[in-house]
């Protein structure tokens, strides 16, 4: 990202003034120990493990804001599922709340990408009614509401805005649903056994896994394309460009334009039958992955170049990974103004046009844009403007 910090003050005799660090990115794995080890995505050194409260954190989610990482425990049979908040900075879980407290495995946990609910459901028993989509509240860390369903859900997904929750039932009902209002907007039928994989991050397609086929669907019309490919495979992964396809042994990186095979990335370089899981920087065009072995004995994280399909780190890892995810660099929207008592504080980002005000309380000399509303994307242009009398 780029940003231009302009500051304008009357009467400044003594002035310093500090913003717009850069914060290198991170690759999270977690594991069966409990722990959440950190490692810089540039280099592939670990930096840090996180100790969690909880058995095999997993569904792991960096908040938009960079400042928190989430993860979801298992407690054993009797005490169910946790959530844990992470500061980020510090490297050390700050918070959890009980998501379940006994019962069915929790399943398709799906964080809403502006970072304030979290969607999962259980699967019932034979005997049982269908589980409804439980909506959590990260903000407040309690649970906040129930989405009933009448058919057993397979697995979820949601809209890059928030906007729109997208529900795959067993009997492969397809239904898309309003987040705000839980009405229902859109519904079709799939076919039995079809599974959610990913959704494109403009919203418009949505990738599915139909007898052991991949398929992208019309998210408007629900109409079901040609499959992708013609073997099996095991899990997706999708961004702006590029598919990522694990079809065990190899994963095929294929462009989201026109479907065409970009390359193979072969899994047995690494000892590895499958990939565990992958998450993929757009920024940094990386993909890390997470694989394992027929033993279970060890694994690796691996962090590839994707445009030159080269292997950049290869770094140990813990013996059995959950997961894996990825914090971007970012720049902190952070001014900091010594020998000024500001009046006024203005945020702009010249890209969206949006702006945003803070008054300053008498005793500040620091404010985050980003905390106070002002929304930015990678390549946007920013000023931050203080005015006021020096000290």
């Amino acid at each position: 990202m780029f940003f231009r910090i302009a500051i304008s003050l009357v009467l400044v005799t003594s002035l310093l003034a500090s913003g717009a660090a850069l914060a290198a990115a991170k690759v999270y794995v977690s594991g069966l120990d409990r722990t959440i080890i950190v490692y810089d995505q540039q280099t592939g050194i670990e930096e840090a493990i996180i100790a969690t409260n909880g058995n095999a954190p997993s569904d792991l989610f960096v908040h938009p804001s960079g400042d928190y990482l989430f993860a979801t425990t298992y407690t054993g049979s009797n005490l169910g599922y946790k959530i844990v908040k992470i500061d980020i900075a510090q490297n050390i879980q700050i918070e959890e709340a009980v998501l379940t407290t006994s019962g069915p495995h929790v399943h398709g946990t799906t964080y809403s990408p502006i970072g304030d609910k979290v969607y999962f459901f259980q699967i019932p028993s034979s005997s049982t009614p269908p589980s409804p989509v439980y909506v959590f509240d990260l903000n407040s860390m309690t649970l906040d509401s129930e989405i009933p369903m009448d058919f057993d859900v397979q697995s979820l997904t949601i809209s890059p805005n928030g906007e729109q929750l997208v529900v795959m039932g067993t009997d492969g009902t397809l239904r898309v649903i309003d987040t705000t209002t839980s009405q229902v907007v859109v519904e079709g039928n799939l076919g039995s056994g079809t599974e959610i994989q990913a959704m494109h991050p403009s919203g418009n397609t949505l990738y599915v896994n139909r007898q052991d086929n991949f398929h992208p669907v019309d998210t408007t019309t629900l109409e079901l394309f040609p499959s992708i490919g013609d073997s099996a495979f095991l899990q997706a992964v999708v961004s702006e460009e590029y598919l990522f396809i694990d079809r065990l042994n190899t994963v095929d990186v294929i462009n989201v334009g026109d479907y065409s095979l970009l390359g193979t990335i072969d899994l047995t370089q690494f000892g590895w039958i499958w990939a565990r899981t992958m998450a993929f920087d757009s920024n940094a065009q990386k993909l890390s992955a997470v694989g394992t072995n027929y033993n279970i004995i060890e694994s690796d994280l691996v962090i590839i170049n994707i445009p030159t399909l080269t292997v950049e780190n290869i770094a140990p890892t813990t013996r059995f990974p959950m997961d894996v995810a990825i914090k971007p660099d970012t720049v902190d929207l952070t001014l900091q103004v010594q020998g000024v008592d500001a009046t006024t504080v203005q945020c702009s980002n010249n890209t969206t046009g949006q702006v945003v005000h803070i008054t300053p309380q008498s005793t500040e000399n620091t404010w985050n844009c980003e905390a106070h509303g002002l929304l930015v994307q990678p390549g946007d242009q920013v000023d931050i403007n203080v005015i006021g009398t020096a000290q």
